[in-house]
């Protein structure tokens, strides 16, 4: 147990390394192709992109998020996030705002409470 726990440390400070900020995690998964069938690695590549300010790498991801077929509820909802980030690509303050009401509201539906200050300021 003891050495399972200081290879997750480990772990836990290449990841930290790897994407110490916003551009560093919208690089990663931009780096990732474009894949119709990739409907989530699209929609965080885009949210990644859109709040990196990125807007055109935002928007091509946000396309194949609108492309992917629409068969059950959850994809529809997705489709629906998609859409409103795509049109808000252009407008940072507006995907800022909805990444911290997202943040806000999965932290509520999970007990979570407030973010806490470790975790720095949400984008305003």
């Amino acid at each position: 147990m003891e050495r399972l726990a200081h290879d997750a440390e480990k772990r836990v400070g290449e990841f930290r390394d790897r994407f110490a900020d916003l551009d560093a995690v919208a690089r990663a998964l931009l780096s990732r192709p474009v894949r119709r069938d990739d409907l989530w690695g699209n929609f965080n590549a885009g949210v990644a992109a859109a709040l990196d300010g990125k807007a055109s790498e935002a928007r091509e991801r946000f396309s194949a998020v609108l492309a992917h077929d629409s068969f059950a509820d959850w994809i529809q909802e997705s489709q629906q996030t998609a859409q409103y980030l795509f049109d808000a690509s252009e407008d940072p303050a507006a995907v800022r705002a909805w990444a911290r009401d997202a943040v806000v509201s999965c932290r509520a539906k999970l007990s979570l409470g407030d973010v806490p200050a470790s975790a720095g300021d949400l984008p305003a």
